[in-house]
């Protein structure tokens, strides 16, 4: 994020820039290096995969999900009505535990969801 975007997306929000400029602070002191041209490529796959988004999930919404899923030909996006960031409950643990006995995501009962 360049200093206008920060700008612009903190302008009129009770803390303004305080919690990014302290992480860019932070961020000065963690070591780098490079990564390959391959780590910034989307990943396609035909590898069963479940995703989980929580309906009100501000950091990664279900929008992500789905973006995801476009190179995923093999998968599910579960989508857990009025939660948050981590959408955990009895239905989320089941499905999780459903999908990783059966190694597919043709048969998961998703009645608690709103898929």
């Amino acid at each position: 994020m360049d200093d206008a975007m920060i700008a612009s997306n903190t302008k009129k929000t009770f803390l303004g820039r305080t919690v990014l400029d302290s992480h860019a602070r932070i961020c000065t002191k963690w070591p780098r290096g490079s990564v390959s041209e391959s780590f910034h490529k989307s990943v396609s796959s035909d590898v069963p995969t479940l995703l989980i988004s929580g309906e009100m999930d501000p950091i990664t919404p279900p929008s992500l999900a789905e973006a995801t899923m476009r190179n995923l030909t093999n998968s599910r996006h579960i989508i857990v009505p009025g939660a948050g960031h981590s959408p955990e409950n009895e239905c989320v643990d089941r499905l999780i535990s459903e999908f990783l006995q059966a190694e597919s995501i043709q048969e998961l009962d998703t009645v608690c969801s709103s898929e």
